[in-house]
């Protein structure tokens, strides 16, 4: 699971109604940026859910928590993003394996092919005439 997914999960599951976050780099690290609204309550405990947990294969060196007075999208509209980002992401993945897989079925062809020529040919050597 990606960690802007692990994330948006936990702000669902606290009623949240807004929620944003997206990877950028900063001094060639690779940095998640998160940004919730919500409820004293909410975001106590958001934070601690951040501190405290991550994906599985996710390495993380440091979490920073600030204000911000900013407009963050609706959790709706952002789960739709995260949808259509995957599909982005997802549809060139099945292009390449359609590519291959024609490759593949014309590899096959030419094989089957080779192989009725031999076949033909292992024939007629081994067949007697009179």
């Amino acid at each position: 699971m990606s960690y802007r997914v692990f994330l948006l999960r936990k702000a669902l599951e606290l009623g949240m109604e807004r929620f944003n976050a997206y990877n950028t780099k900063e001094n060639g690290m690779q940095v998640l940026i998160a940004f919730l609204e919500g409820n004293k309550d909410q975001t106590a405990a958001f934070q601690e859910f951040a501190n405290e947990n991550k994906p599985e294969d996710a390495e993380v060196s440091d979490r920073v928590f600030r204000d911000y007075e900013g407009y963050v999208i609706g959790i709706a509209d952002y789960m739709h993003l995260i949808q259509v980002e995957q599909l982005s992401n997802g549809i060139p993945a099945i292009l390449s394996i359609d590519r291959k897989q024609d490759r593949m079925l014309e590899k096959q062809d030419r094989s089957i092919e080779l192989l009725d020529s031999f076949i033909k040919k292992s024939r007629f050597q081994n067949s007697t005439v009179y």
